[in-house]
């Protein structure tokens, strides 16, 4: 067992502080000390002369005058009560009394919501006026998303069409001979050479070289004695001694072994080679005003074809406007006449008569 430190405690009838706690009454006023006493250390090297004398069990707290008393009293010191069954001890005494301060607190605490929400309904009354405000920034903020959908909207407007246009293309693929190369060589190749040349490159083990490197570690130093108390619930207090292990930190040099690798070519066989391929070489355009559009006849043979095909229509008003527009809107205008057209971003969508 550690040493015994004598606390003190508070008397709170007179005020008298720092009271021994081998007392059961305030020197000062010969109050006895009650429930609501509350032990400390005030001289933590202010030992006991006969520690075995200590008792290591709390006081106990009367029920009728809620004075302190020793353990081993079967009855009460100052009202002369018989001690029973049910009689709460120093720290029980002290968690119900903990407890009840924390449920007061939680109806302190909801107290002060219900007020904070009073004052918040009052003040959200006084600033509606500042609603107006928020009402007109609001406002403004509509409008400008208005304005918006209004300019990326289709548009209705009324036009006299001046010219109905249109521009067709195909691409012309010729069947010609190319030079090409590769990894692996295709079945109709021809005139074809190799050599070896580098495909890629592998990592492979070279040897090993020493390194070094500071590796830490922990070095116990021993141990270092801390304090503690344990409250015994009398007036006295048990000084308990723990032993808190100590260590630094050191660094040593170690030798190790790095594998060294080294990246080595590989080689593999590729092929040079003529074949007869389809390429593109180039686009013929036809375009015109008319009704009948077409694309250009480019004569296909064994060594030329069709590649891909475009076509774009559109027509121009009489203020000079494009509209590029599609095939089945476009089939159905002509050069002078007055249309209603619906028109976004250059292109129209719609078309009905004037």
């Amino acid at each position: 067992m550690g040493k015994i430190i004598i606390g003190c405690w508070d008397c709170q009838y007179c005020g008298t502080t720092r009271i021994s706690g081998e007392l059961r009454e305030c020197p000062n006023c010969g109050r006895a000390r009650d429930k609501d006493v509350k032990f400390y250390i005030a001289d933590p090297e202010n030992y006991a002369k006969d520690p075995d004398s200590v008792s290591r069990e709390a006081d106990w707290v009367c029920p009728y005058c809620d004075c302190l008393n020793p353990a081993a009293s079967s009855t009460c010191q100052s009202c002369g009560a018989q001690r029973d069954s049910q009689t709460k001890d120093y720290f029980q005494n002290r968690e119900a009394q903990d407890k009840e301060k924390a449920e007061q607190a939680a109806h302190h605490t909801q107290e002060t919501q219900h007020t904070h929400a009073a004052q918040t309904a009052s003040t959200a009354a006084a600033s509606r006026g500042g609603r107006g405000r928020l009402f007109v920034i609001l406002a403004v903020i509509a409008a400008v998303i208005a304005l918006i959908v209004f300019l990326v909207s289709p548009k209705q407007k009324a036009m006299e069409i001046a010219s109905c246009n249109w521009e067709r293309s195909v691409e012309v693929q010729l069947y010609k001979e190319m030079q090409d190369s590769g990894w692996s060589l295709p079945q109709d190749a021809y005139d074809v050479t190799s050599r070896e040349e580098i495909y890629g490159y592998e990592s492979v083990f070279d040897h090993y070289e020493t390194r070094t490197r500071k590796v830490p570690e922990q070095v116990f130093d021993g141990y270092e004695t801390s304090l503690s108390y344990h409250d015994l619930g009398n007036g006295h207090f048990e000084e308990i001694e723990n032993q808190i292990p100590k260590y630094h930190t050191e660094y040593h040099t170690e030798s190790y072994q790095e594998p060294i690798y080294r990246s080595v070519p590989i080689y593999q066989t590729k092929y040079y080679f003529l074949i007869m391929r389809w390429v593109s070489d180039h686009y013929e355009t036809t375009s015109g005003q008319d009704d009948t559009p077409y694309f250009a006849d480019i004569g296909v043979s064994s060594t030329c074809r069709e590649g891909a095909k475009t076509e774009r229509y559109w027509i121009v008003d009489t203020d000079g406007n494009q509209y590029v527009t599609s095939y089945d809107l476009w089939k159905d205008l002509t050069a002078g006449q007055k249309i209603k057209a619906e028109v976004q971003f250059g292109e129209l969508l719609q078309a009905d008569p004037a």
